[in-house]
């Protein structure tokens, strides 16, 4: 199945990226999921989502539950006479109601592919009504045939929120940070920092921020950028606002996290010598320590919320060997650090990311230690590989996301390590059981053991099964009590 051609140093542009097969399984997320995961963030911003009923459904579906069943988003359905003659009209109408009946302070109007194949110029209809309505109307174009995920989505959302905005005095020590997607921005290292040394936050956009407050943000001094994403929107703020910006990497390199510290130290007159004193050294102790351990380990790189060669370059930095790389798509800053990676000696295959089913039929002749991302945890344990998923890793900004990664590593944190509170532990008589199985696998044992929130019927099942059955007989067991009950 996978054969030279596949290889990192035959990969010259995306196109050199092959999939295993043509039919893609689960295939990649599309544009508009990316811009509305990431418009719903902002509570007070209302979306138009314009397509078929499966794009209009799935996308109002996905925002309703993110925002806990709040519904700001509209769904205007194409119909075969809108598709063959045009909606400009009905669109027009659409939007004067909203606006007259809602009166939101701005609307995001999203296009799909059906839109943009039948050639409807949406942002020609938008710029004639923007003399007829209130509302600030910002449009986002999701057509997925021109790119291979959701990222496109994120970027044309997150660039569309610097029209909302208006010059107007600046504040000195006061910042924005741009791209963090995450709850929590409070928590993070880089915040604390900040605020140790009483600079304000204006706006943590997408996840901390509404209308007023993006339009308020122009008043900062600096933007912080915390993921690729936002580029587009920092580069907006600088060309009409004349607000600078710099990037805080995240990629997990000690050196370049040093190196934005001191560039924000330097513009904001703050002296960070302290922070990196205290944690640079700790962080390299740390890595020392991890190299130790994973040394000649080999792995599946299957999807982390870093840039995948990025990653890959930081586990092989940890004695790791790749076997596989599957890669979304081909970045134009990734030529260096896949050079980098080959003159290494590294050349693992680059195959497509989101096609997994055709990537489990060569499990047992790669064998792998370690899968990075997500993937079904009973399959992997099966093939005695052991997940590790970093998703709460991104949630760091600072040495102390180095940390997290490290840790999640080395403590194999799986898929169900995000699952369930910080406060629900398994049963000691559970864990016990889980201990003294003799016939199942020990990445499925820590897999069990990391789950913070387990069914009861499993650890029912679990407490019933002889301690000499295999995985196969624990699941029959746990199957039929389930039928049991139903």
């Amino acid at each position: 199945m996978l054969s030279d051609e596949y290889r990192l140093s035959n990969i010259v542009e995306d196109k050199d990226i092959k999939t295993l097969s043509k039919a893609q399984f689960p295939g990649p997320h599309c544009p508009l999921f990316g811009a509305v995961m990431t418009a719903s963030y902002i509570e007070d911003l209302t979306l138009l989502i314009i397509g078929t009923e499966e794009c209009t459904y799935y996308g109002k579906d996905f925002a309703m539950i993110r925002q806990n069943g709040k519904d700001r988003v509209y769904s205007a359905v194409l119909e075969q006479h809108d598709i063959t003659f045009g909606c400009e009209e009905d669109l027009k109408n659409i939007i004067k109601e909203i606006d007259r009946k809602e009166k939101p302070k701005a609307l995001m109007v999203i296009t799909t592919c059906v839109v943009e194949l039948i050639g409807e110029d949406v942002e020609s209809i938008l710029r004639s009504l923007r003399k007829e309505v209130d509302t600030k109307l910002l449009i986002v174009k999701t057509e997925h045939f021109k790119c291979n995920s959701h990222i496109d989505g994120v970027k044309k959302a997150l660039e569309q929120l610097a029209s909302l905005m208006i010059p107007m005095e600046k504040k000195e020590r006061t910042v924005n940070i741009l791209g963090f997607k995450y709850l929590g921005i409070e928590k993070t290292e880089l915040y604390k920092e900040l605020r140790r040394n009483n600079v304000d936050i204006s706006m943590t956009i997408p996840t901390k921020v509404n209308i007023e407050s993006i339009q308020k943000a122009v008043a900062s001094s600096l933007n912080i950028v915390v993921e690729p994403t936002a580029m587009g929107l920092a580069e907006e703020m600088k060309n009409q606002l004349d607000i600078p910006y710099i990037v805080f990497p995240m990629a997990l390199d000690v050196d370049k996290i040093k190196d934005a510290y001191e560039q924000i130290g330097d513009i904001l007159d703050i002296d960070f010598d302290y922070i990196v004193k205290e944690k640079y050294n700790t962080v390299n102790d740390n890595l020392i320590t991890a190299k130790q351990y994973l040394r000649d380990k080999t792995f599946i790189y299957g999807n982390t919320p870093f840039n995948c060669f990025e990653f890959c370059l930081f586990l092989v930095e940890l004695g790791m060997v790749p076997i596989i790389i599957q890669c979304r798509e081909l970045m134009k800053d990734d030529r260096k650090v896949i050079d980098e990676l080959i003159d290494r000696g590294i050349d693992p295959y680059i195959v497509r990311m989101a096609n997994i089913a055709p990537l489990r039929r060569i499990y047992d002749e790669l064998s792998p230690n370690y899968y990075f991302g997500h993937e079904s945890p009973m399959t992997l344990a099966k093939h005695n590989i052991i997940q590790v998923v970093t998703d709460n890793c991104a949630k760091k900004l600072g040495f102390e996301k180095i940390t997290e990664v490290i840790d999640t590593i080395i403590n194999e944190k799986g898929i169900f390590s995000l699952m369930g509170g910080d406060n629900i532990v398994l049963e000691d008589k559970v864990k016990d059981k889980i201990k003294n199985l003799k016939n199942v696998p020990k990445p499925m044992k820590d897999l069990l053991m990391n789950m913070k929130e387990m069914p009861q019927g499993m650890k029912e099942a679990l407490l019933t099964v002889d301690e000499k059955d295999s995985l196969i007989d624990m699941m029959k067991s746990h199957g039929n009590r389930m039928e049991r009950r139903h």
